[in-house]
C-alpha cells in the first residue's frame, strides 16, 4: 500500500500522524470484527469499514459520520479496515494486540521509520516488506506551498484540493469557521479515510497564527 506513504511534514509533525490499514477480511466476518474491534480501542481519530456499497466511516467529532459501534456492529463484511493515529503509544497498543489475536491478516503501518520498527520491535514482531517514499521530481515549482501540502498529501489520492485548504483556512482567518470544522470538513473529501483531522487541526491554526 503506497497512498498513506507520501505525507510531508517536520518530524515533530509526522510522529503525530499513523495509518495502520488490515486487508483480506472479506471473506473472514468473525476476524475481522475482532481486528475491527481492536483498532477501535486504541484512541483512533479515524476509522474505516470498506465495504460493497458505502463505506462506514467516523472520524472524531464529526457528527454527520458513522459512530465506532455502527462500524463494528454492521452485519456486512468489510473488504478491509483502516485506523488512523496520533501517538505512537496508541499504534504500539494495536500492533500489540493483533500479534497477541494471530488472526492472520495483513496488516501495514504507515509512519516515521524507526519509530514504525521500534513498535514492531516492542510487539514481538517485525516488518515483512517495507516502502519507501522517493519524493517528488520534476515541477515541482508548480506544486503549493509547504504547509498546504502538509494537510493535502494525508489523503494519497489528492482528493483533497489545494483550493478548498485555502479557502477553508481563509474562513478560520476570518472567523467564520473554526479550525476543528475545516479539517473535518477536508477529512470528508478522503474517501479512504485515512485523513488525520487533529494533524490537518494544527496545522491550520498555525496557518491561520501567521497570517494575523
Amino acid at each position: 500500500m503506497t497512498h498513506s506513504n507520501h505525507r510531508r511534514g517536520s518530524r515533530e509533525s509526522l510522529e503525530e500522524d499513523y495509518v495502520i490499514l488490515v486487508r483480506e477480511t472479506k471473506d473472514r466476518q468473525a476476524e475481522a470484527v475482532r481486528a475491527l474491534e481492536i483498532l477501535s480501542r486504541h484512541n483512533p481519530v479515524g476509522l474505516i469499514k470498506r465495504r460493497v456499497g458505502v463505506p462506514l466511516r467516523y472520524m472524531t467529532n464529526w457528527g454527520g459520520g458513522n459512530s465506532i459501534k455502527e462500524l463494528i456492529k454492521g452485519p456486512d463484511p468489510p473488504q478491509y479496515i483502516a485506523g488512523v493515529y496520533r501517538t505512537k503509544q496508541d499504534v504500539l497498543g494495536v500492533v500489540n494486540d493483533l500479534v497477541k489475536a494471530e488472526l492472520g491478516f495483513s496488516t501495514v503501518v504507515s509512519g516515521i521509520f524507526d519509530n514504525v520498527f521500534d513498535i514492531c520491535k516492542k510487539a514481538g514482531t517485525g516488518p515483512h516488506t517495507v516502502n519507501l517514499s522517493m519524493e517528488t521530481i520534476g515541477r515541482t515549482e508548480l506544486l503549493p506551498e509547504d504547509r498546504i501540502l502538509e494537510i493535502t498529501t494525508m489523503c494519497g489520492h489528492s482528493l483533497v484540493s489545494q483550493y478548498l485548504v485555502r479557502y477553508l483556512i481563509d474562513r478560520v482567518r476570518k472567523g467564520m469557521m473554526t479550525a476543528e470544522d475545516a479539517s473535518l470538513e477536508l477529512g470528508k473529501q478522503c474517501v479512504c479515510n485515512f485523513f488525520n483531522p487533529y494533524r490537518a487541526k494544527k496545522i491550520i491554526d498555525e496557518c491561520v497564527a501567521r497570517q494575523r
